[in-house]
């Protein structure tokens, strides 16, 4: 997007912890170090909170990172963290023009993003004998669970992330299913 000689590139990534938004910032620092600024807004779930952040990388107070994590917010998303990389035209745009470039940047990349519905998932534990190993394979399939890791000892030991309103649904066949 072009705004009276700057111009304004856009993108989206999924984001579920700071490392990741760091991974992101730091990648994108490197491609294009030669920007004026990259702006960002991220906001992501840890742990049942919420966190957020905006920043402005050098632009007036709020003219940037805000109207990114305004667009965010609109969509309702989570899990998300937005750059919008400005590189100068030689023409201020006032504080009234970043927000709209900013923000319109940002609304514009994630018009074209592939957005996905955020399930909540909780990481539980199951221990079972190996004859119930298929039968407890099969079971998770059907719960849209995902086995983190299988300890196989005397018993078989699963870790596993499962949507949380199917958790009441896994307890009723596996009553021994622990919170991890």
């Amino acid at each position: 997007m072009e705004e009276k000689g700057s111009r304004f590139e856009a993108f989206a990534f999924p984001c579920s912890s700071i490392s990741e938004h760091q991974s992101c910032l730091k990648e994108l620092s490197s491609r294009y170090s030669d920007a004026s600024h990259i702006a960002y807004a991220y906001k992501y779930l840890e742990e049942g909170v919420t966190r957020l952040k905006a920043s402005d990388d050098g632009e007036p107070s709020g003219t940037a990172g805000r109207p990114i994590l305004n667009h965010i917010d609109g969509r309702q998303l989570i899990n998300v963290t937005v750059f919008v990389i400005r590189y100068f035209g030689g023409t201020k745009l006032g504080a009234g023009g970043l927000v709209r470039a900013y923000g319109g940047a940002a609304g514009l990349c994630l018009d074209q993003g592939n957005i996905q519905k955020y399930i909540a998932k909780i990481q539980v534990r199951i221990q079972v004998g190996y004859p119930q190993e298929k039968q407890l394979d099969y079971d998770l399939k059907s719960l849209e669970a995902l086995v983190i890791s299988k300890d196989y000892g005397a018993n078989i030991t699963y870790h596993i992330s499962v949507p949380k309103e199917k958790k009441s649904e896994l307890l009723q066949h596996y009553p021994q299913a622990t919170d991890l």
